[in-house]
């Protein structure tokens, strides 16, 4: 029970690293940029959201390892 509930929020944490990190997302509805401030303000949200996937792809890693080490122990 401990494994697959493990492996599950493992795979939740993965899932939500691909969302995050995919490029359709925060792309949904934005008119091209002109301006410079706005060019800005969306590489600053855009480096917050990866930041946000890399955490969320470690954290699924590390959860990885610790049902690999769950299973092999028990």
């Amino acid at each position: 029970m401990l494994i697959n509930t493990l492996a599950w929020i493992g795979t939740l944490f993965m899932v939500l690293a691909v969302i995050l990190s995919s490029r359709g997302f925060g792309e949904i509805g934005v008119r091209r940029r002109n301006d410079d401030a706005e060019i800005e303000a969306y590489m600053a949200r855009k480096k917050k959201r990866i930041q946000w996937a890399i955490r969320s792809f470690g954290v699924a890693v590390v959860i990885y390892i610790v049902v690999f080490i769950v299973y092999a122990i028990g």
